[in-house]
């Protein structure tokens, strides 16, 4: 009685006996089993992908070193220090519109606007991390005059001065 394997070996062999036309081989090199063709594409394929994979590996490498450095980085501890906004003398003078003599100054790096003032920056250098020094000029009532000024940012106040004058702090309007 023959077992389940023998049957099966039996039947791969009569499979493979009919696929090769009837013929017997006496060793596995007589076989007479086509090759599949080999495209030059298909090897150049294969390299890519192994070249492909080395830049994986490298950018693998290299992500960890990047989380690596990435958490050693302290996150900032406040918002960065700036000059733009609207700044008032009081909280009231906030909520004035421009039309009115009152108005608050609104504050950009290209210049500022306060009422019936409009002045457009030409020069805007930092000199420190909450300071600016400003050149440009102004239109107040259709008259132009040139302008230079010093802005400096401390605790949400804004400092406004000029060669040895300071005008009173103002406030960054909510």
């Amino acid at each position: 009685m023959k077992t389940r394997a023998q049957r099966f070996v039996m039947a791969i062999s009569a499979g493979l006996l009919a696929a090769c036309g009837g013929q017997t081989a006496s060793t596995v090199a007589d076989l007479d089993v086509p090759e599949p063709p080999i495209e030059e594409a298909a090897s150049a394929q294969a390299t890519d992908t192994s070249a492909d994979m080395e830049v994986i590996e490298e950018a693998a490498e290299e992500d960890v070193v990047i989380e690596a450095i990435e958490t050693e980085i302290p996150e900032p501890s406040a918002a960065p220090v700036t000059m733009v906004g609207t700044w008032g003398k009081t909280l009231e003078q906030c909520g004035n519109f421009q039309e009115v003599m009152d108005a608050p100054m609104i504050l950009t790096m290209e210049g500022y606007d306060q009422h019936e003032a409009h002045c457009s920056f030409d020069l805007v250098v930092q000199l420190a991390p909450n300071s600016w020094k400003v050149d440009g000029s102004c239109s107040v009532d259709g008259y132009e005059e040139p302008m230079e000024m010093i802005y400096t940012v401390v605790d949400d106040k804004l400092i406004p001065s000029i060669d040895d004058y300071e005008w009173p702090p103002l406030l960054r309007c909510p």
